[in-house]
């Protein structure tokens, strides 16, 4: 039976050996200082246990924040991906130049080639681009060759000084174009000066094309060497893929190497009311950007660089009992009809011939507004005048 605290004091005072023993009984342990021992081992036991079970429970928690990390970067990853279309990860060659010409920036489904001036975008799905800078007529254009797998009815690419070109390089350029900008502008701005070089034209999948004159400030260049000192920033297309139903605008950024494709105008969707039934659908030809309002009516016909589609739709026209009032210049306009009036012009800066359903009311609201507006205009002139002739009559007074 195990003592009390109470009777191990009794035994104590009945036998003097327990308490006041010899040397040798006092380095033997008592039964209390076992048990003491005892309880020591087993709490330093337990401590052990519970340190072991929270490391492991400090683990779980650690490897379960990495997965969650890991999850989570991983899902910025694939909505990066989701809204551009490609993927993010790049590989830079070892030996490309720090300014960014004839290397080659590849990653998966998409890739670009730069040669000084010229160059190759990859946008994946067998769609390509090649360009290359060339002298024609005494002007600088680009020429490219569309391997999108569909017409383009634009395409644009734009340059920024090299990081070792100065603006000294671009008044370089200036001086060499006759009748070139001689200003006095500051350095800092002209740095910042960049060419562009742009046009809009049909091409179809497979066929080449060219570009208007590169401009520079609001100059023509003259020469290809002109661009030697620049390099390309960003590429821009936009493609007519007849089978999607879509207009898209493909673009590059060759400075933070990233593509995006996004949808511009849907083709076709003839609405098939009251107002569309008033002039004719387009028949054979590309149609897109249809927008109809209560008072009208208007949409675009895509120019394939043939004089066709503006003539054939203004036959079309015609053919529904419209009447030709006045025609110029790729632009022909109807009399009115049941209170409409009706516009086709040829809008060859966007590759276009653009359609236009306006009723009579809208337009007369449009003209009398236009007349409103100059009325003031003159009635402000007027008064300008009129304050500064009676100034000049007090002053010789």
């Amino acid at each position: 039976m195990a003592l009390s605290h109470h009777d191990s004091k009794n035994v104590s005072d009945a036998d003097p050996a327990v308490s006041d023993g010899t040397d040798s009984d006092k380095a033997k342990p008592s039964r209390q200082s076992k048990a003491s021992n005892t309880v020591a081992a087993s709490t330093a036991s337990r401590n052990v246990k519970v340190a072991e079970a929270v490391g492991v429970a400090l683990g779980i928690v650690i490897v379960a924040a990495i997965v969650a990390v890991l999850v989570f970067l991983a899902s910025r990853s694939s909505g990066s991906e989701a809204q551009t279309g490609y993927s993010s990860d790049w590989s830079t060659p070892s030996d490309a130049p720090s300014d960014g010409s004839s290397a080659a920036l590849e990653r998966l489904g998409a890739t670009y080639q730069l040669d000084g001036s010229n160059g190759t975008a990859d946008f994946g799905s067998d769609q390509t681009i090649s360009w290359s800078v060339a002298s024609n007529g005494g002007k600088t254009v680009l020429q490219y060759t569309n391997s999108m797998g569909v017409p383009i009815k634009s395409f644009s690419v734009t340059y920024t000084l090299k990081s070792s070109g100065s603006s000294s390089d671009v008044k370089a350029v200036l001086d060499s174009i006759t009748g070139g900008f001689t200003g006095d502008i500051d350095d800092s701005e002209l740095s910042t000066w960049k060419i562009g070089c742009s046009g809009s034209s049909y091409s179809p999948s497979g066929a080449s094309g060219e570009t208007s004159a590169c401009v520079l400030g609001g100059y023509q260049l003259t020469d290809a060497s002109q661009l030697s000192a620049f390099r390309p920033v960003s590429l821009s297309l936009v493609a007519v893929d007849a089978t999607a139903g879509s207009i898209d605008d493909y673009a590059y950024s060759f400075t933070s190497n990233s593509a995006t494709v996004t949808t511009d105008s849907t083709i076709g969707g003839w609405p098939g009311d009251t107002m569309s039934a008033r002039i004719p659908e387009p028949t054979g030809q590309v149609y897109y950007d249809v927008r109809e309002t209560d008072e009208g009516m208007s949409f675009s016909i895509l120019e394939t660089g043939t004089s066709t589609v503006y003539d054939s739709y203004v036959s079309q026209c015609t053919d529904m009992g419209w009447v030709v009032e006045s025609s110029s210049d790729g632009s022909t306009s109807f009399a009115s009809k049941d209170g409409y009036t009706l516009t086709v012009a040829s809008n060859s800066g966007a590759s276009s011939v653009d359609v236009l359903l306006l009723s009579d009311t809208a337009q007369s609201a449009d003209a009398s507004s236009s007349t409103d507006s100059s009325s003031d205009s003159d009635a402000a002139s007027d008064a300008d005048s009129s304050t500064g002739d009676s100034a000049s009559s007090s002053s010789a007074q």
